[in-house]
């Protein structure tokens, strides 16, 4: 049974998401991630995708090391925000230095290490949020507070997350910021998992989430989804997309979709499948 999103707190076992702190799966080798363009600036990085789209990401600097992207326009300096999991102070003034101009904020998921940053930033923009509206994932976006508290409470910065503004639908058509993407429900790490693909002439960027790491695929079983279902997503997300199509996860460095199946067989191994 679906707990009640308005009485989250007695149906919440924060020792279940302790496990999420811990990162050395997440980390990067140079033969997961090689060939992705990747530009370092000290705080962020700057992927170019086009001529006239680039993708910067800065990492949450707690120990989740969770990737909080920005996609914009070159020329507009329009933008759309993926996963702010905190420090949304920084977040703001990495965006005004570099005079980009948010319009929306997209979730793959509601844990606290994705949502935590949303606050922040919908009280100092006002630009609607996009993300699952299911029970399980609003739940969530209710006890960043109680989680944070349990385990991280010096990460002020991570907050209740609002509900969200528009309901996500599997494969429609997102056009924010002059930027089109596809919303691909993706169950598995969450029930209301999604990624966002982009497609630029020829090109495809999937905006993965917590769906594979450089070297292991997301975390399932309790309070997540069974590793049979994320396998299922991660199966179809193969068949379905080139696998050249550059993967931005939500842990760790950009890859290619053609470097994921040695992970899953790795971890298929692993969970004796």
């Amino acid at each position: 049974m679906v707990p009640d999103v308005n009485n989250p707190s007695p149906s919440i076992d924060p020792s279940s998401f302790k496990k999420y702190s811990h990162a050395k799966d997440r980390q990067d080798t140079d033969q997961a991630t090689r060939g992705v363009p990747q530009i370092s600036e000290g705080a962020y990085s700057i992927t170019p995708l086009t001529e006239d789209l680039s993708v910067l990401t800065t990492q949450f600097s707690n120990e989740f090391v969770e990737n909080m992207r920005i996609v914009f326009n070159n020329a507009t300096r329009e933008a759309v925000t993926i996963d702010p999991g905190g420090e949304g102070a920084r977040f703001l003034e990495m965006a005004r230095q570099l005079d980009i101009d948010i319009k929306a904020i997209l979730l793959t998921h509601s844990h606290l290490d994705h949502c935590g940053g949303v606050k922040e930033l919908k009280d100092a923009l006002d630009v609607p949020l996009y993300g699952s509206k299911l029970n399980s994932e609003s739940l969530m976006r209710q006890a960043v507070e109680l989680l944070r508290d349990e385990y991280w409470p010096n990460e002020l910065s991570m907050r209740n997350c609002p509900e969200v503004d528009h309901a996500l639908r599997d494969g429609e058509t997102l056009s924010l910021a002059g930027i089109n993407f596809t919303a691909m429900a993706t169950p598995g790490h969450s029930d209301g998992h999604f990624a966002f693909l982009t497609e630029f002439e020829g090109n495809h960027t999937l905006f993965s989430g917590d769906l594979v790491f450089a070297n292991s695929v997301a975390p399932t079983g309790s309070p997540c989804g069974p590793f049979e279902e994320l396998l299922g997503t991660l199966e179809q997300v193969l068949k379905d997309l080139p696998s050249e199509t550059i993967s931005m996860a939500g842990h760790g460095r950009n890859k290619y979709l053609r470097d994921w199946p040695a992970v899953i067989e790795k971890w298929k191994i692993k969970k004796k499948l």
